[in-house]
């Protein structure tokens, strides 16, 4: 599908987790085109102020300290799951209930239990769950 650069063709995010991960990944869609990081969720406010200067989004995205307001919002197509390591499956499975697509950032797993139910809710809610590693993008492997 091409994008024409309408509102209807432009994928809305949210981001779960204001860290340096999330911040850059920020930084990162908010630059395309087809994107727009329309609400953020972090339960630290500074750190959700910190990450929107840093990023540099325009318009300001929705702020939210309880990730479950962010998933509530019908302007969200789909989540990027940057939250610590041990938050990635509940807010994984949250977002496919919610009817959200997910891109969860490595490791997508605490223990390695966690893997089925996500599994299961994103067969269940029809989501399409994506995993990233950078490995394959990652300049310094591309270069060895």
């Amino acid at each position: 599908m091409a994008f024409d650069g309408g509102a209807n063709d432009r994928i809305r995010l949210g981001v779960i987790g204001c860290g340096g991960r999330g911040t850059s990944l920020m930084k990162q869609f908010g630059a395309l085109p087809d994107a727009a990081i329309v609400a953020i969720a972090d339960p630290d406010t500074a750190q959700m102020d910190r990450a929107i200067r840093r990023s540099g989004l325009t318009p300001t995205p929705g702020k939210h300290q309880d990730y479950r307001k962010l998933l509530e919002r019908d302007d969200v197509d789909a989540v990027l799951v940057t939250s610590p390591n041990h938050w990635h499956a509940l807010h994984t499975i949250h977002a496919c209930q919610a009817g959200k697509d997910v891109y969860v950032e490595k490791p997508v797993t605490h223990k390695p239990a966690e893997a089925a139910p996500m599994l299961a809710a994103a067969e269940k809610y029809g989501r399409i769950v994506q995993a990233g590693t950078q490995n394959r993008s990652d300049q310094g492997l591309v270069e060895a």
